[in-house]
């Protein structure tokens, strides 16, 4: 649901962003122009200071949990998900943990 600091307006849509910064999640909700892009609401999102600077190309995209480009469309009540990239492999991970076992 929409926080009611956002004001409909028309021509405009509703989008949350959410990201884990710093081991907690951030949520923030953002009004939009029409036809606004994953970039574009990334743009908002950094303007806003909200959300770390970090490099852009390092963090995925998702929009309720489907993995999205930076031309992607937004549409009125979508939540965007920034992604922060694995750590390590999750593969490799699981491979030393199964070899350790046995």
């Amino acid at each position: 649901m929409m926080g009611s600091s956002l004001t409909q307006g028309e021509g405009s849509i509703a989008v949350s962003i959410v990201c884990v910064v710093q081991g907690r999640a951030v949520m923030r909700d953002f009004r939009l122009p029409l036809h606004s892009t994953v970039a574009d609401a990334l743009a908002a999102a950094r303007a806003s200071g909200a959300f770390p600077p970090d490099d852009e190309n390092a963090w995925g995209c998702a929009i309720f949990g489907q993995c999205a480009e930076l031309d992607a469309p937004l549409h009125d009540g979508d939540r965007l998900e920034l992604l922060q990239p694995l750590l390590c492999d999750p593969k490799a991970s699981r491979r030393r943990r199964a070899k350790s076992v046995g």
